[in-house]
């Protein structure tokens, strides 16, 4: 059904053919009812009946019907072929008839003979197609008797045509073949309006006679409106609207609503049915491709769309994500990262939730998950998934937790590999900082430890050594504020971290090594 709207108005409307018009409504017609050639060609190819004495009409039933359905196409060489393999085809009825058909002028807008010309021809050879009708000659045979009134424009064959016309319109274009062969454009209306009044009374019209029925008067205003009723999902008005506005048959204020009045029409049509689209299953991805070709707001329609789309299976998310990131939408793969990585959070996959927080770019959500890292260590006293925390990437620079969890690796390699001098540099740096979180600072602290070796050497300078004492007051004022018990481990962990500073600031007075 869409095929045949879109068709209907691309031969009416859009190509431009002159004023005649009937070859193009021939050419749809041998389109959409092609049962006249398959059954010619059954019985062409068929060469048994041939080799026999096997009457073909009488082997093939559907013999006449063939050949009087090819006639209303104007597919008279195929026509002709059958009745040259007539049982009778040698006797004078016959080759009248086959005579008649091999002399019917034809005509082409694409060169070929004028118009006038061709008229005069075309009557010429009807009229003598009619005086041997009219002198009996065909009257042996009933059927090509019929099939000559057909050829004649008999008005007493109207009744024969419609019996093998299955449709109105295919009726319409089988008598306007040899009544009106060059009809013109806007005589078709009437044509039109009497045909389907042969098949329908007004009010049994179904939606596809009045769309047609709108081509044919000319008012695409009509059928446009109608169009945007019928029940195909928005297929054909969106394309067809399309069509018209381009060819500009079509004035584009009549189909714009107020809201959408300053924006192209043409990006509009696109736009609705690209947004209908997207909320298929299975059909979002043409969506994409529509909503591309609306540059005034495709984009941002787009953004939205795809951030909405259910997220189903890993294969979905990988298109999705492959779509915004070539369109640049940022939003949109932050937005899709972070349902995936929440989704993997759940799942109790914190590594695969940071590969997706590092993939989306999204900061806040990396801070979150940079602290459920960080309490692990405190509780374990080890990090989860080392091989992903060891290639942030750019996460460090849009994330100040992951930069913090970053450099403390960093400074956990150093002093585990027994470069303190170099750990010394990076702890006081993290503590000047401000960027360890409050949580962490008495682990922070604690890490003042690893440098009480057996060397008695001193890496700290006065400054450093007050900053550490300065951090540790800090965290115990924050401890009490935040903590209304487990004052045991407050006790503990600041126990510890004042040995270790009273070990370091002995070993430095004892050895006179405090640097100044």
């Amino acid at each position: 059904m869409k095929s045949t709207k879109a068709t209907d108005c691309f031969v009416l409307i859009v190509e431009k053919t002159g004023d005649t018009i009937l070859n193009n409504l021939l050419d749809w017609i041998k389109i959409h009812y092609e049962n006249a050639e398959n059954q010619a060609s059954v019985i062409t190819e068929n060469k048994i009946a041939y080799l026999t004495d096997e009457h073909v009409e009488e082997k093939f039933t559907f013999y006449w019907d063939t050949v009087i359905g090819l006639v209303l196409q104007r597919n008279i060489d195929t026509a002709r072929l059958l009745l040259s393999n007539h049982s009778q085809s040698d006797t004078e009825p016959f080759i009248h008839a086959i005579k008649i058909f091999k002399s019917m002028p034809t005509y082409s807008i694409y060169g070929g003979l004028p118009i006038a010309e061709y008229t005069s021809r075309f009557k010429g050879w009807q009229s003598s197609a009619k005086s041997k009708l009219e002198c009996g000659i065909f009257l042996s045979d009933s059927n090509l008797n019929d099939v000559m009134k057909i050829i004649c424009g008999d008005p007493d064959s109207t009744s024969l045509i419609r019996s093998h016309c299955s449709t109105w319109f295919q009726f319409l274009v089988a008598q306007l073949i040899y009544t009106d062969p060059t009809v013109k454009k806007h005589s078709l209306s009437l044509y039109a309006h009497r045909s389907v009044a042969k098949y329908y009374e007004e009010s049994e019209y179904n939606h596809m006679d009045t769309l047609a029925l709108d081509l044919f008067d000319g008012d695409l205003e009509g059928f446009v409106k109608k169009l945007k009723s019928y029940p195909d999902s928005g297929w054909s008005s969106t394309h067809l609207t399309n069509l018209l506005h381009l060819c500009d048959k079509i004035e584009p204020e009549f189909d714009m609503s107020e809201e959408v009045e300053n924006t192209n029409p043409n990006e509009q049509y696109l736009l609705d049915y690209g947004t209908f689209l997207m909320t298929h299953h299975s059909l979002w991805q043409a969506g994409v491709t529509y909503l591309d070709y609306c540059s005034a707001v495709g984009k941002e329609h787009l953004s939205m769309l795809l951030s909405k789309l259910e997220i189903t299976s890993d294969l979905r998310v990988s298109k999705i994500l492959h779509y915004a990131t070539a369109r640049r939408l940022h939003n949109v793969v932050s937005s899709v990262c972070k349902v995936k990585g929440m989704l993997s959070l759940q799942k109790s996959g914190i590594g695969e939730a940071l590969c997706w927080a590092i993939r989306g770019q999204d900061s806040a959500f990396a801070t979150h998950l940079g602290d459920l890292y960080l309490k692990e260590y405190v509780k374990g006293g080890s990090f989860a998934c080392p091989d992903i925390l060891d290639n942030l990437g750019s996460i460090v620079v849009t994330c100040d937790r992951f930069m913090f969890i970053g450099k403390y690796i960093q400074f956990l390699k150093l002093a585990t590999g027994n470069k303190l001098n170099e750990a010394a540099l990076l702890y006081i740096e993290l503590l000047r900082s401000n960027i360890c979180p409050n949580y962490f600072r008495l682990t922070l602290l604690m890490d003042v430890l690893m440098f009480n070796d057996n060397s008695n050497e001193c890496y700290f300078n006065i400054a450093d050594m007050s900053l550490i004492a300065m951090r540790l007051d800090d965290a115990i004022t924050e401890w009490n504020e935040d903590n209304e018990s487990d004052n045991q481990y407050l006790l503990s962990k600041v126990f510890n971290i004042r040995q270790g500073i009273v070990k370091l600031v002995s070993i430095s007075l004892i050895g006179k090594k405090i640097i100044v």
